[in-house]
Protein backbone atom coordinates (compact mmCIF):
# COMPACT_ATOMS: atom_id res chain seq x y z
CA UNK A 1 0.00 0.00 0.00
CA UNK A 2 2.88 2.33 0.76
CA UNK A 3 4.29 1.87 -2.76
CA UNK A 4 0.94 2.62 -4.39
CA UNK A 5 0.53 5.72 -2.23
CA UNK A 6 3.99 7.01 -3.10
CA UNK A 7 3.40 6.39 -6.82
CA UNK A 8 0.21 8.43 -6.55
CA UNK A 9 2.00 11.17 -4.63
CA UNK A 10 -0.37 10.94 -1.68
CA UNK A 11 -0.03 9.85 1.93
CA UNK A 12 -0.52 6.22 2.83
CA UNK A 13 -3.42 7.31 5.04
CA UNK A 14 -5.15 9.01 2.08
CA UNK A 15 -4.58 5.95 -0.08
CA UNK A 16 -6.12 3.74 2.62
CA UNK A 17 -9.11 6.10 2.76
CA UNK A 18 -9.46 5.75 -1.01
CA UNK A 19 -9.37 1.95 -0.76
CA UNK A 20 -11.94 2.01 2.07
CA UNK A 21 -14.28 4.19 -0.01
CA UNK A 22 -13.91 2.05 -3.14
CA UNK A 23 -14.49 -1.12 -1.10
CA UNK A 24 -17.67 0.34 0.37
CA UNK A 25 -18.77 1.58 -3.04
CA UNK A 26 -18.46 -1.87 -4.62
CA UNK A 27 -20.00 -3.62 -1.61
CA UNK A 28 -23.08 -1.40 -1.90
CA UNK A 29 -22.89 -0.95 -5.70
CA UNK A 30 -23.11 2.80 -5.11
CA UNK A 31 -22.06 5.34 -2.52
CA UNK A 32 -25.31 4.85 -0.60
CA UNK A 33 -25.45 2.24 2.14
CA UNK A 34 -27.68 -0.67 1.16
CA UNK A 35 -29.32 -0.34 4.58
CA UNK A 36 -30.97 2.99 5.30
CA UNK A 37 -29.89 4.40 1.93
CA UNK A 38 -27.66 7.03 3.53
CA UNK A 39 -24.85 8.44 1.44
CA UNK A 40 -21.17 8.03 2.23
CA UNK A 41 -18.38 10.02 0.62
CA UNK A 42 -14.62 9.60 0.37
CA UNK A 43 -12.73 10.84 3.43
CA UNK A 44 -10.36 12.80 1.24
CA UNK A 45 -10.66 15.79 -1.02
CA UNK A 46 -11.53 15.62 -4.69
CA UNK A 47 -8.04 16.56 -5.89
CA UNK A 48 -6.45 13.70 -3.93
CA UNK A 49 -9.12 11.29 -5.17
CA UNK A 50 -8.39 12.30 -8.77
CA UNK A 51 -4.64 12.07 -8.21
CA UNK A 52 -5.06 8.44 -7.11
CA UNK A 53 -7.24 7.64 -10.13
CA UNK A 54 -4.62 9.16 -12.41
CA UNK A 55 -1.82 7.13 -10.78
CA UNK A 56 -3.18 3.93 -12.27
CA UNK A 57 -0.72 2.67 -14.93
CA UNK A 58 -3.61 2.42 -17.40
CA UNK A 59 -3.97 6.21 -17.27
CA UNK A 60 -0.76 6.59 -19.28
CA UNK A 61 -1.46 3.65 -21.61
CA UNK A 62 -2.53 5.09 -24.97
CA UNK A 63 -4.34 1.84 -25.85
CA UNK A 64 -6.44 1.78 -22.69
CA UNK A 65 -9.92 3.23 -22.32
CA UNK A 66 -9.17 4.16 -18.68
CA UNK A 67 -7.76 7.67 -19.33
CA UNK A 68 -10.81 8.65 -21.37
CA UNK A 69 -13.14 7.43 -18.60
CA UNK A 70 -11.27 9.34 -15.89
CA UNK A 71 -10.99 12.51 -17.98
CA UNK A 72 -14.60 12.51 -19.20
CA UNK A 73 -16.69 10.71 -16.59
CA UNK A 74 -15.03 11.84 -13.35
CA UNK A 75 -15.77 15.57 -13.90
CA UNK A 76 -19.39 14.65 -14.66
CA UNK A 77 -19.84 12.73 -11.38
CA UNK A 78 -17.43 14.60 -9.10
CA UNK A 79 -20.01 17.02 -7.70
CA UNK A 80 -22.51 14.30 -6.86
CA UNK A 81 -19.80 11.99 -5.51
CA UNK A 82 -18.66 14.49 -2.88
CA UNK A 83 -21.90 16.42 -2.31
CA UNK A 84 -23.49 15.83 1.10
CA UNK A 85 -26.13 18.55 0.83
CA UNK A 86 -29.79 17.76 0.26
CA UNK A 87 -31.05 16.11 -1.88
CA UNK A 88 -27.88 14.03 -2.24
CA UNK A 89 -27.83 12.77 1.36
CA UNK A 90 -30.22 9.86 0.89
CA UNK A 91 -32.12 7.79 -1.63
CA UNK A 92 -35.77 8.76 -1.51
CA UNK A 93 -38.44 10.47 -3.54
CA UNK A 94 -37.43 14.01 -4.53
CA UNK A 95 -40.61 15.35 -2.92
CA UNK A 96 -39.34 13.91 0.37
CA UNK A 97 -35.93 15.53 0.10
CA UNK A 98 -34.01 12.68 -1.47
CA UNK A 99 -32.58 11.68 -4.81
CA UNK A 100 -33.23 8.62 -6.92
CA UNK A 101 -31.65 6.93 -9.87
CA UNK A 102 -34.38 4.32 -9.93
CA UNK A 103 -37.15 6.59 -11.17
CA UNK A 104 -37.37 9.90 -12.99
CA UNK A 105 -36.48 12.85 -10.79
CA UNK A 106 -40.02 14.18 -10.89
CA UNK A 107 -41.89 10.96 -9.97
CA UNK A 108 -44.16 11.04 -6.94
CA UNK A 109 -45.52 8.26 -4.77
CA UNK A 110 -48.90 8.77 -6.44
CA UNK A 111 -47.28 8.22 -9.84
CA UNK A 112 -45.72 5.02 -8.58
CA UNK A 113 -49.10 3.76 -7.35
CA UNK A 114 -50.56 4.36 -10.84
CA UNK A 115 -47.68 2.53 -12.50
CA UNK A 116 -48.00 -0.40 -10.08
CA UNK A 117 -51.77 -0.62 -10.68
CA UNK A 118 -51.23 -0.52 -14.45
CA UNK A 119 -48.60 -3.26 -14.31
CA UNK A 120 -50.79 -5.43 -12.08
CA UNK A 121 -53.72 -5.11 -14.48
Amino acid sequence: MQLAASKAGVSEEDYQRFIAFVSGFYANMSNYHNFGHQKFIPELDSATFLKILQSNPLYSDPNAFYKQVVDEVYPAVEKELFNIDKPYTCINFPEEGGITGYFGRNITKEDLVLVREFCNS
